[in-house]
């Protein structure tokens, strides 16, 4: 049992640890140059996963202004880092991915046509996987687009249509042949497809982030959101989520829930709070599994790392509860009196299980005590 000796009665509760006090910590951070009223606004930020061309390098989307994707090799350790361009064009774009074969997809949304190219090394492009216009689409314009990593499509294009409220599966061999498609709710801006080939959707207007089946029906959602742009399934089943927080109001943040026992999202807290408009999101993971978040915070025209809290490994079962031993020693009206508390702490909540208080006086004070 755990023995604490203190100088005058008192309440006292163990809480868990959090995230640490350098959690949200910014690591490495990359201001980009600024010209024209708009700056750079970097809308997206990926970083090249392991196997494919570039592995470890950002893909950032400018879209405004310069409109550019350009492949970053930051040096986290002194700062900054190597910039190429990849891509460089007159319309606005929001999203851009590495493939497998070294080229990279390039989403433009709008200027009235909503179009997915892929690009080869030189920035030509070389293929179109997607024109809203074949099918009608063209005044939707506002799109995101990515292509499928395993599951049953994986090799085709996940895209999501914002102003029509979809998202469909387009054939990888055929642009005009949706294999898949559902209705969502209210400005839907990001999805992502899950190794078992459920979807998870960001919907900005209803506020909330959905996991789906294929057959439509909902594993779990988040809600009460603010203008949720982009989330990330993180390899201990936790969620990471931006909230945009609406125009120009640097009310941005990053997110994170975990699930209980019985699937139910709980927020574990907010990691960065202040962003300015932020929209996209990915992750990084550390040699010891601890995972720190890459984010686009738009508005304020940077893309940073962020030390975070959650590590790579699922969390185990609970620790058991912790049996604790309180000694009091008082004086009350000139007399010296000793109290002793014994009660077990939960050791999830730090708070005391029921029924296991029990308080004794005791005849002067133990002689370890004094």
């Amino acid at each position: 049992m755990r023995r604490i000796l203190i100088a005058t009665l008192i309440c006292l509760f163990i809480f868990p640890g959090g995230g640490g006090a350098d959690s949200g910590d910014i690591l490495w951070n990359y201001g980009l140059p600024t010209g024209g009223s708009y700056n750079s606004y970097p809308y997206d930020v990926i970083v090249i996963k392991e196997g494919l061309p570039g592995a470890g390098n950002l893909l950032i989307t400018e879209m405004h202004n310069r409109r550019r994707v350009i492949e970053v090799t930051p040096d986290y350790v002194n700062g900054g880092g190597a910039e190429k361009v990849v891509y460089d064009n007159s319309v606005k774009m929001t999203r851009s991915e590495r493939l497998s074969n070294g080229n990279t997809l390039i989403v433009e949304p709008h200027e009235g046509h909503g179009r997915i190219w892929e690009v080869n090394a030189s920035g030509s492009k070389v293929r179109k996987w997607y024109d809203a216009d074949a099918e009608g689409k063209g005044s939707d314009g506002a799109l995101d687009g990515d292509i499928i990593k395993d599951g049953p499509y994986a090799g085709h294009l996940l895209v999501t249509m914002r102003y029509s409220n979809e998202v469909f599966i387009i054939d990888k061999d055929n642009p005009t042949n949706r294999l898949w498609e559902c209705s969502t709710g209210s400005n839907p801006v990001s999805a992502d497809a899950l190794p078992n080939g459920n979807i998870v959707i960001a919907e900005r207007n209803t506020k909330k982030v959905k996991e789906i089946r294929l057959d439509g029906t909902v594993v779990w959602e988040i809600t009460g959101l603010d203008a949720p742009y982009d989330a990330e399934l993180l390899p201990n089943g936790h969620v990471a989520i931006i909230e945009s927080g609406g125009y120009y109001s640097s009310q941005g943040r990053l997110v994170e829930f975990k699930f209980d026992k019985d699937g139910n999202p709980v927020k574990v807290g907010e990691l960065i709070t202040g962003l300015n408009y932020p929209h996209g999101l990915d992750f990084v993971i550390r040699d010891d599994g601890r995972i720190d978040f890459v984010i686009a915070d738009t508005c304020n025209n940077r893309i940073f790392l962020a030390e975070g809290w959650s590590s790579t490994t699922p969390p185990g079962p609970p620790s058991p509860p912790i049996p604790l031993t309180i000694i009091s020693i008082a004086n009350q009206g000139g007399v010296r009196r000793t109290v002793m508390l014994e009660v077990t702490i939960d050791s999830t909540t730090g708070l005391p299980l029921p029924n296991t208080m029990n308080w004794r006086e005791m005849k002067g004070v133990p002689a370890k005590f004094r």
